[in-house]
């Protein structure tokens, strides 16, 4: 079953801000959650079939790691890389990625999102995925400011992305295509190892 912004704020009693389009200025300095989503509406699941990826991000991804990714224990093809990344793809769903900061204000998390080079540890590593995507400028952003906790469980940003990843994960069945770890869950992604290289 497709999950929307709509549904996510209707389960937490939340409100989100925006949408922004991809690589738009942020206005928030505090912190909380940011959802990267395919849909400029938060009640509409738009999707795409089949997934959108620039194989010549492929080619700069194994390039910026020294060909040190791993897949099934072997450096893997583009193709094969290609094939492996698109099994995670979700061709009814529309919300991509869910994340969280505390330190740092959301304006600068998501800054850092958007600078972030596939391959490095750093800025920002998780959600790397979407940065192969061809659709990546047409992505949309949805955050919510951290005002204090929403109840006794959910404490702080990162108590809320994982309940969110949980939700979702409920209704869909997987996480969301950039959203490969979850400590709540329990999962990720051993088959594909030193995605990034660390200096």
């Amino acid at each position: 079953m497709p999950i929307t912004i709509t549904d996510i704020e209707k389960k937490y009693s939340i409100n989100f801000n925006g949408p922004n389009k991809w690589n738009s200025m942020i206005n928030s300095k505090k912190p909380g959650i940011y959802i990267v989503s395919l849909c400029a509406a938060k009640n509409f699941c738009y999707s795409i079939k089949q997934c959108p990826i620039d194989i010549a991000q492929i080619d700069n991804w194994i390039a910026n790691v020294y060909n040190k990714i791993r897949l099934y224990g072997k450096l893997p093809t583009k193709d094969l890389l290609l094939q492996y990344i698109s099994s995670f793809w979700l061709p009814d769903e529309s919300i991509l990625y869910v994340g969280s900061t505390l330190k740092r204000g959301l304006s600068r998390r998501i800054q850092e999102f958007y600078g972030h080079r596939i391959g490095n540890a750093k800025p920002h590593s998780g959600g790397h995925w979407l940065l192969l995507l061809t659709c990546l400028y047409d992505l949309y952003i949805y955050w919510y400011d951290w005002e204090s906790s929403i109840n006794e469980t959910l404490k702080e940003p990162k108590d809320l992305e994982e309940d969110i990843l949980s939700f979702y994960y409920t209704g869909v069945g997987s996480l969301p295509f950039g959203n490969r770890r979850s400590k709540k869950l329990k999962t990720k992604c051993p088959d594909l190892k030193k995605q990034v290289f660390k200096k």
